[in-house]
């Protein structure tokens, strides 16, 4: 694959200012102290059947463009052994947090065009590989600086995002840490030669030869986000721990309840999972790439989160993003950020946190209103409730959710409406024009088996079984519902334990390939091929006057036309799960021709700038004028 050469666009300096939706649920006045602002939450209980009763959506059913254009279906391919990314099966991990980890992140890291991967794994190396010209990968683990074996089969490396931290314009790499490895940031020397500085930047907040008494790191998730918007990028680190009950009320697996409605016994006079173990974080960059733990101060307390995937999100389109975290054992929350130095949790005023077992997150407008729209992976029940298992009490059975956005800031559950609770055992996801006909689309990866011996697993051989089969979902978005799984007709195949997965266009065609990452075997690179499609027009956003340079927290928009739903999206660095994607943002156009310009409201602004588009079908750079504002 040649090296890509985007053109750049011409800025108008016509300025909009952006649309505020008032969240009009939060009618209560929020306590701000200091940099602190938080309202105590607990979700309510569940009670009726675990499968959410269908909501009246109204104006926020499924939608699409204009109804006589039909795209081609995709066409899928594994091309792994074609582009060098050979077999490196290593050994099941030895640990059910090990069972958990396939991560993968994407990124040109040398600046020369092409796509860079990094693949993380417990109880064997890393591994880095460096995109070529012709489209292969060449392993550079060990010349990278990246490499090296934990000390334990137990020890290992989930999440990893790539970002530029101290503003030189060059990706720099967060691995978060499992078992007794510490988590690490890797600075880039600009040429994709790295040097690890976890404890000279501000992260080593536990080192490798410190005591753990809380039984081992596992950072699963992590994201890059300016959510004070002062022009740099900050961190937040999200860590999975496992319950601490003594005794839980009998889990039934009928209509009655579901996990978030269980009564548990709290172990020594706790609740939840462990206050005293490792526990997810919020971490300030200072402008320079060193960073300090604002947590408490931001008036977040995460340490009964059983944490998986954070994205930061701009849910209410008020300008500040807000914090998205998926998490474990009925512990998914949604923070507003109060634009004062503070979270709040609005979870469940918002309408969330039903679901039991989160892990993979999609933050993304799904059916083309103008809002932001929240997926969540989870554990379905399958065939004949096969997944549902009595008795067990950290498994649930009630799949995946759906929560559409509305312009008042709460959320309605459209689960079943679009057909997406089924994906037997999920973990990453994505929402992503695949065929490029106007409408976004919905694809998990899953798989899971725990040769570690999970206490955390199903119990039950059935179940086991069914969930060790990985089975990928593609969802197809149409204007009416439910969506259809197209997997098996597309070619969508990957039978390992996936659990990352990255859409990115590897050969620069417009057709969203995929990168799939597994716990025991090598990442997956699936090509698709679409002929006679609709068009595309790929956006990567530059910004040369603040160290955030990759825009991370822009949002892009394109109004409603005759022809075409409105399009929102976000640059982020983390999101799906256990992953990180490269940045540049896709838009499915279908048939229509008229797209002249697209709006962009940089990270640390409140109106939207007018970009010139001058050509379709390619991918263009938007550089920020230094001038802007």
């Amino acid at each position: 694959m040649a090296a890509l050469e985007p053109f750049r666009v011409s800025q108008r300096s016509l300025r909009m200012l952006a649309a505020v939706a008032i969240l009009a649920v939060l009618t209560v006045t929020l306590a701000v102290m200091g940099r602190g602002g938080t309202e105590e939450q607990t979700l309510p209980p569940v009670t009726g059947s675990s499968r959410n009763a269908p909501a009246e959506l109204g104006d926020l059913a499924p939608s699409g463009p204009a109804e006589g254009f039909e795209a081609d279906r995709p066409s899928f391919a594994d091309v792994s052994g074609d582009v060098g990314l050979e077999d490196d099966t290593v050994d099941a991990p030895r640990s059910n947090v090990g069972a958990f980890v396939g991560g993968a992140s994407v990124g040109d890291v040398d600046g020369d065009g092409t796509v860079d991967l990094f693949v993380t794994r417990v109880g064997s190396a890393n591994r880095f590989y460096l995109g070529l010209a012709d489209g292969s990968f060449e392993d550079r683990t060990d010349a990278s600086g990246l490499g090296g074996r934990p000390q334990g089969d137990s020890d290992g490396s989930a999440a990893s995002v790539w970002a530029d931290i101290d503003g030189d314009d060059d990706l720099d790499l967060f691995v978060g840490g499992v078992g007794e490895q510490a988590d690490r940031l890797y600075l880039n020397d600009g040429s994709g030669s790295f040097t690890e500085e976890s404890r000279a930047r501000g992260l080593a907040l536990h080192s490798d030869d410190d005591a753990n008494p809380s039984g081992g790191y596992a950072t699963m998730g992590a994201a890059f986000a300016d959510w004070d918007r002062d022009g740099d990028v900050d961190l937040v680190t999200t860590h999975w721990a496992p319950p601490v009950w003594d005794g839980v009320e009998t889990y039934a697996t009928g209509d009655d309840t579901n996990l978030c409605g269980i009564q548990r016994e709290p172990k020594s006079g706790r609740s939840g999972t462990d206050p005293a173990a490792p526990r997810s974080r919020l971490l300030e960059n200072d402008g320079t790439g060193a960073f300090r733990d604002v947590t408490e101060e931001l008036g977040v307390d995460l340490r009964r989160v059983a944490a998986f995937t954070p994205v930061v999100a701009d849910y209410n389109d008020d300008g500040w993003p807000d914090l998205f975290i998926t998490g474990d054992f009925c512990t998914s929350r949604l923070y507003q950020n109060t634009g004062q130095g503070g979270f709040v949790d609005v979870t469940a005023r918002a309408g969330v946190g039903t679901d039991e077992n989160a892990m993979g997150s999609v933050v993304e407008d799904l059916n083309h209103d103008g809002t932001m729209d929240w997926f969540i992976t989870s554990i379905a029940p399958g065939p004949n409730d096969v997944g549902c298992v009595d008795g067990q009490v950290t498994v649930g059975c009630s799949g995946n959710r759906l929560y559409l956005g509305r312009r008042d800031g709460g959320f309605v559950d459209a689960t079943d409406e679009f057909g997406v609770r089924e994906a037997a055992w999920a973990w990453g996801a994505a929402g992503e024009d695949l065929d490029n006909d106007g409408r976004r689309d919905l694809v998990t990866v899953n798989g899971y088996s725990d040769a570690g011996g999970s206490t955390t697993g199903p119990g039950d051989a059935a179940a086991a079984d069914f969930f060790a089969v990985g089975a990928p979902a593609v969802w197809r978005g149409s204007s009416g519902g439910p969506w259809v799984d197209d997997a098996a007709t597309v070619g969508l195949v990957a039978d390992g334990q996936a659990k990352s997965l990255i859409p990115f266009d590897h050969d620069g065609d417009g057709a969203l390939d995929l990168l799939i990452g597994n716990t025991t075997t090598s990442p997956q690179l699936i090509r698709s091929d679409l002929m006679g499609a609709g068009h595309w027009l790929g956006i990567q956003l530059h910004d040369a006057t603040t160290p955030n340079t990759r825009a991370i927290g822009a949002r892009v928009r394109i109004p409603k036309s005759t022809d075409r739903d409105e399009w929102i999206s976000e640059v982020r660095s983390g999101s799906g799960y256990q992953s990180s994607g490269p940045g540049t943002l896709h838009i499915g156009l279908g048939e229509s021709v008229e797209l002249d310009e697209v709006e962009v409201r940089w990270p640390d602004s409140d109106s939207y700038e007018r970009y010139d588009v001058e050509s379709l079908d390619t991918t263009i750079v938007i550089e920020r004028d230094s001038e802007a504002g």
